[in-house]
């Protein structure tokens, strides 16, 4: 699918959502879905995902193969119709991860307009978590300062509404280094910060390896440039986490002693390491697999994160 400019999430056609069913559970809605991280660790926390929202179809349909019984909606934010959220009183949490591929230290120098249009997002996403009468509310994104800063102006303008953490997802039950921004109600945030960390290597999630070692392809050298690693770089245990999942560059296998070639991960491994459960469904496309694992919200981390709403 021909990937849209930022700006097309904020204009579709008008249609109508069907209503979202009634349940005995408590009620999570995920805003920019993708093929269903969030979902994943809500369900696993024990919410009920009545509401997936998603603009991008392929994403949208491997999480409705997963999460069939809540409402799926392909459609731009803000929705050009009424969404149907639960009824005043319902107790329920709202989470989004808005796109951040325009706000990640690789990109955010590229193109300002993009930037601008990313910043636009969140700050649309936050200003409906405020409003929609949500019991609590969270949001993932990257932790670069142009989201830290937005966060801090939007704290000091919603003192008792309004926290985040920059979180280091190894510490919480993912076997790959990567570091996030995670804000959302202030009783959340502090009870998520409050819990003791829970550490896994790859050798911990993936029962056969196909290497001593993981690695990643490329590194960002600043200036708009990637630098492409060498045969014997950038090696990582698999005693020890894996480098950060992208949804642009997958991982590698690599065994270095005995001279063997570079392996790539496949979807399912690398959906494995990303802490999704072994027979959740993927695309059948191995770029489009590879891509919505990259920008997935690690189920781990989110199913710590939906534990303490």
């Amino acid at each position: 699918m021909k990937q849209l400019p930022l700006h097309a999430f904020f204009r579709a056609p008008a249609t109508r959502a069907p209503p979202i069913a009634k349940t005995g559970k408590r009620k999570f809605i995920d805003f920019f879905c993708g093929c269903g991280g969030a979902s994943q660790g809500a369900a696993q926390a024990g919410f009920d995902v009545v509401l997936a929202i998603d603009y991008c179809q392929d994403a949208l349909r491997v999480h409705k193969l997963n999460h069939r019984s809540a409402v799926h909606l392909c459609t731009p934010l803000p929705a050009p119709f009424e969404l149907p959220l639960p009824s005043p009183g319902e107790d329920w949490h709202l989470h989004g991860s808005p796109p951040c591929t325009h706000l990640s230290q690789a990109n955010i120098e590229r193109d300002p307009s993009a930037k601008a249009d990313a910043l636009k997002m969140v700050k649309w996403f936050l200003e409906f978590c405020m409003s929609c009468g949500a019991t609590t509310w969270t949001m993932e994104n990257v932790a670069t300062k142009a989201t830290i800063e937005l966060l801090e102006a939007f704290r000091s303008a919603h003192r008792q509404k309004v926290a985040y953490a920059i979180v280091q997802c190894n510490d919480h039950g993912l076997p790959t280094t990567r570091r996030r921004l995670i804000a959302g109600s202030p009783r959340v945030i502090a009870a998520f910060r409050r819990l003791p960390h829970a550490h896994r290597t790859v050798r911990d999630v993936v029962r056969t390896p196909r290497g001593t070692h993981t690695r990643g392809s490329v590194v960002w050298a600043g200036h708009k440039e990637y630098k492409h690693y060498g045969p014997n770089d950038a090696l990582h245990s698999i005693d020890k986490p894996a480098p950060c999942i992208t949804a642009r560059h997958t991982l590698f296998w690599a065994t270095p002693k005995l001279g063997n070639p570079l392996v790539k991960m496949t979807p399912r491994e690398t959906a494995i390491v990303q802490t999704f459960p072994k027979d959740y469904a993927l695309d059948t496309s191995i770029s489009r697999a590879i891509r919505q694992l990259g920008n997935s919200f690690p189920p781990s981390v989110a199913e710590r994160l939906f534990s303490c709403c």
